[in-house]
């Protein structure tokens, strides 16, 4: 079956192919640009190359004559060379043979007469030198054994600081030995107090048994003269014998009562002179307590004395030391404050936040600091305030212990005259005790005598036969009593001397037991502040023996050091010697200065033969010099040239550059720009030629269809 219509494209069909041409022309297009820029390169590198090619040209032709002129300027720096160098051997020669001819010249003509008086003065300075270096030995040799014993002094030093500490242990001790001491003495003061009791009741008692012997005695003196008028009546006359036994009986009751009175004052004289011995024994007893006691004491306060002294000077030096530390802690304070205030100045003004934060902590810290400093400043100024008031504290117990010491020294005194007087109490009581016993045996003696008189009274009647020989009797006893009335009134006189000197002794033992508790009241106080100031003095003391230490060692630098001076001198000894041996020489040289005039000869031969050879060098430079400065010419035209060549050369290589720069980003922009076009019309291609495919199996469709 045949169409019967003519097959038309539609308008789709159009719109691909006008497309494709589009897309078609726009590739020919970018094509034509792209190889216009390409060739635009290479006319560019084809003139740069041209350019560089006639540089390279010029360059090697200005090479050329720089290598020219170099060459001739090698030969005449050989030539100028050759001859500066004969020029400097005649130079050499000429100023050797001059300096030669010109020292020769001044030593021949001064050397001899002063090297003459140099020797001799060279040689009279050696031995002075000698002799002082002996003496340098001399001394450093002294300084060095002086050093030994400086050594050896700071060591003793040291072990004395040693030695001083352990005093001051012992000094501790002995406060501790003080402070007990004091307890005995207030235990002495104590019983001291309490003898001086009992001696006071038994110089009461022993007053009150004086009282009643006194009486006694009295009584027993008007019975004895009543006893020798009745013998005297009885001698005189048997007529009067009635009379006179009345008086006796009268006599011998009187007797009888004064007896009994004597009898019991004899036993209050007893009783008071037991007690006076107890009380003299306990007051020997206190006594030697008490003096032992008032050594301690004193030897304490002495220690207790120098003990505040150094505790003075330490917080005195203490005191000295932090005065001026307050006014540094507040100048700190006041910086520190000046500091805060430029930070923060200058953190306020600060627009960098980092910055700003930094110097807000550097304001921060010199705040701290300020506020520490000021701290320290108040801190330090109460230990100086603290200080001043333990240094004043101190100086009152440095009083108080000189004041000790005092007290001490004169309840030492009070102590040996209260032992002294005791002596005397305890030398009175013993004869006291021995009159007690004379009267005690003298009044029994007088008892039994008067019982025997009152037993015989009864038979005095009966008995008036024996009258002669009682009278006789009575008048040996009358005899013997008026001797034992005697002996009683010497005692009783003894024993009111003793007991005025027991009262003075118990007045000085009461005033001095009350100085003596107010020495042992300022003793146990003074002795808290000794162990404190020990203490302190302990600590102070191992300052001093590092001290001492750090002496000893510098001592012995010290010593090394002059040892080493010593050996010094001796090599400047054997320096002098050496120093004799060359002025020797020197004399013995000043010989040969005839020699140098010989030599003076022939320097100046030689400085002839040199002149000469500088001539000659002098003229061969001239020639040198020439020949350097034409090829200088020659090599400064072929530099100019080379200048020239090089330049048009840097400018081809920079054309070239340019060209190659273009052509490289022509080729680089080329292949980008042109690969999206080429990918965009093949994919436009493959779209129309599936869409054609498409349209034409559709076609075959319909037409089979009709």
């Amino acid at each position: 079956m045949t169409r019967s219509h003519t097959h038309e494209h539609g308008l789709g069909m159009k719109i691909t192919v006008a497309v494709l041409a589009v897309l078609l022309l726009a590739m020919t297009t970018f094509y034509l640009l792209t190889a216009a820029k390409l060739n635009d390169g290479a006319g560019q590198l084809a003139a740069g190359a041209t350019e560089a090619r006639s540089g390279s040209v010029d360059v090697a032709d200005g090479a050329d004559r720089l290598a020219d002129g170099a060459g001739r300027l090698s030969d005449g720096a050989a030539a100028l060379d050759e001859g500066a160098t004969t020029a400097a051997t005649g130079a050499e020669k000429l100023a050797d043979g001059a300096g030669s001819a010109a020292t020769g010249a001044g030593a021949l003509s001064t050397g001899a007469g002063s090297l003459a008086i140099g020797a001799l003065t060279l040689s009279e300075g050696t031995t002075k030198n000698r002799d002082g270096a002996a003496r340098l030995r001399d001394g450093a040799t002294k300084a060095a054994s002086g050093s030994t014993l400086l050594a050896d002094g700071a060591q003793d030093v040291s072990e004395g600081i040693g030695a001083a500490k352990s005093g001051i242990g012992r000094l501790g001790d002995g406060a501790d030995t003080l402070a007990g001491g004091a307890g005995l003495a207030a235990d002495g003061a104590d019983r001291l107090s309490a003898g001086l009791g009992t001696a006071a009741d038994g110089a009461g008692l022993l007053a009150d048994g004086i009282g009643n012997a006194s009486d006694g005695a009295g009584r027993l003196s008007d019975g004895a003269s009543s006893a020798a008028q009745g013998a005297d009546d009885l001698v005189a006359g048997v007529g009067q014998v009635a009379a006179g036994a009345a008086t006796l009986d009268a006599g011998i009751g009187s007797a009888s009562t004064g007896a009994g009175q004597l009898a019991t004052g004899i036993a209050g004289v007893a009783t008071g002179a037991s007690a006076v011995a107890d009380g003299a024994a306990a007051a020997k007893s206190g006594g030697e307590k008490l003096a032992a006691g008032a050594t301690s004491l004193a030897a304490g306060a002495a220690k207790l004395r120098d003990g505040a002294a150094q505790v003075r000077d330490g917080a005195a030096g203490a005191v000295t030391a932090t005065s001026s530390v307050p006014g540094g802690a507040a100048a700190v304070a006041g910086g520190a404050s000046n500091l805060q205030a430029s930070l923060e100045a200058l953190a306020a003004s600060e627009t960098d936040p980092t910055m700003k934060a930094k110097l807000d902590g550097l304001a921060a810290a010199a705040k701290g600091l300020a506020t520490n400093a000021g701290a320290v400043s108040d801190g330090v100024a109460k230990l100086h305030g603290a200080l001043s008031t333990v240094s004043t504290n101190v100086a009152g117990i440095a009083a108080g212990a000189g004041d000790v010491a005092t007290g001490a020294t004169g309840v030492e005194a009070g102590a040996a005259d209260l032992k002294t007087g005791l002596g005397s109490l305890a030398a009175g009581s013993a004869d006291l005790s021995k009159g007690l016993q004379t009267a005690a045996t003298k009044s029994g003696e007088l008892a039994s005598g008067l019982s025997a008189i009152d037993a015989g009274s009864g038979n005095l009647v009966a008995g008036l036969g024996q009258v002669k020989g009682g009278s006789d009797k009575l008048a040996g006893g009358l005899t013997a009593l008026e001797r034992g009335a005697g002996d009683l009134a010497g005692g009783l006189e003894t024993a009111a001397t003793k007991s005025g000197e027991l009262a003075a002794g118990v007045s000085t033992a009461a005033s001095k037991s009350g100085e003596l508790a107010a020495g042992a009241a300022r003793v146990a106080a003074g002795a808290g502040e000794l162990a404190t100031g020990v203490a302190t003095l302990d600590e102070r003391t191992d300052a001093l023996a590092a001290g001492g230490q750090r002496l000893a060692s510098k001592a012995g630098d010290l010593r090394d050091g002059l040892w080493t001076v010593q050996s010094g001198t001796q090599r400047l000894a054997d320096g002098s010697l050496r120093l004799e041996s060359g002025a020797q020489n020197l004399a013995t040289g000043a010989g040969t200065l005839a020699a140098g005039a010989d030599s003076l000869a022939e320097g100046t031969s030689k400085l002839s033969e040199g002149a000469g050879s500088l001539s000659a060098g002098l003229g061969t430079l001239s020639a040198g010099a020439t020949e350097l400065s034409t090829g200088s010419t020659t090599l400064s035209d072929g530099a100019t040239t080379l200048a020239d060549g090089t330049g048009r050369l840097s400018d081809g290589n920079s054309q070239i550059a340019d060209g190659t720069g273009e052509l490289a980003a022509g080729t680089s922009s080329l292949t980008p720009m042109v690969l999206p076009w080429i990918f965009g019309a093949l994919i436009v291609g493959l779209v129309a030629i599936m869409l054609w495919l498409g349209h034409r199996v559709a076609h075959r469709r319909r037409t089979a269809q009709l």
